[in-house]
């Protein structure tokens, strides 16, 4: 069982949210570059989905730190209290 999460905001600059939104929108990305894009610009993606994550949630493991991303649809979906 995981310990409480901590949940924070995922904070990318306007300039370059609107860069990937240039690249996510143009019909020449192919779906290995739209991963990499958003790993470049968000630190990963939606660990249940693979969209643009807007929450990072982390947990303190005893030692060691456990981080997961999630778009704002599939973090709706977590059960966190379970």
């Amino acid at each position: 069982m995981k310990p409480k999460p901590i949940v924070e905001p995922i904070k990318i600059e306007k300039v370059k949210l609107e860069e990937l939104d240039s690249i996510l929108k143009s019909i020449k990305t192919t779906d290995s570059l739209r991963y990499e894009a958003i790993k470049e610009y968000a630190g990963g993606v939606c660990m249940l989905c693979a969209q643009l994550p807007t929450r990072l949630v982390s947990y303190d493991m005893k030692g060691a730190q456990l981080v997961e991303r999630y778009c704002d649809k599939c973090f709706e979906k977590q059960k966190w209290d379970e």
